[in-house]
Formats: C-alpha cells, structure tokens, sequence
C-alpha cells in the first residue's frame, strides 16, 4: 500500500475524520446519530456537518480509488467487512455485497 496512506490509516485523528465524512455524506440525517454513536463519534455541529458533506476529494484521488484493482485490495484488506461497521453481509450465494470496504 501507498506510503501516506498508511500513515494517513495509522493517524487515529484521521480515521475519525474519515468516518466523519463517510457517514455525513452517505447516510440520511436520521440514521447519523446512531452511526456517530456506534463508532464513538461525538455528533458534531450543524456546521461541520455540512462541511463533510460537502467535503470534495482530489480528482487524481477519485480516479486512483475507483480502479477495480484498489477495491480489490481495499476489500481484501478489510476482510471484506465494511470498514464503517465493521459487518459483512453476504448474499444467498456466498457472495459479498461490501463494494470498495462500504455496504451497498
């Protein structure tokens, strides 16, 4: 894995910064109390909120993090667990619905 990643995935402040966003951006309002709460996350202020959800990552990060062979990488490192919530679903057929260490 790329070096700053890994320093970025070590820095507990950042992990949390990260969670932060994934849950404001990709969750309805009425589901992020519950989130924030399940990783330890303080609720944070109206403001910050809508500062992650409008959070914009770098276009060259976009375009590395949508290669098939990232997600590959990134799922098989979390176990195929979503790295949220730390759960696995998988369907009927054994198959995994984590897409990119996120639950579809």
């Amino acid at each position: 894995m790329p070096s700053d990643f890994v320093a970025f995935a070590n820095d507990p402040a950042c992990r949390d910064k990260a969670r932060r966003i994934l849950i404001a951006k990709y969750f309805p309002s009425a589901e992020r109390a519950g989130l924030y709460a399940l990783t330890g996350l303080p609720v944070p202020s109206e403001d910050q909120t809508a500062q992650d959800v409008s959070f914009q990552a770098p276009l060259d990060m976009q375009k590395q993090g949508r290669e098939a062979r990232f997600r590959l990488r990134v799922m098989a490192a979390c176990n195929y667990t979503c790295a949220l919530s730390l759960y696995r679903l998988t369907t009927i057929t054994g198959k995994s619905i984590v897409d990119a260490a996120h639950i579809h």
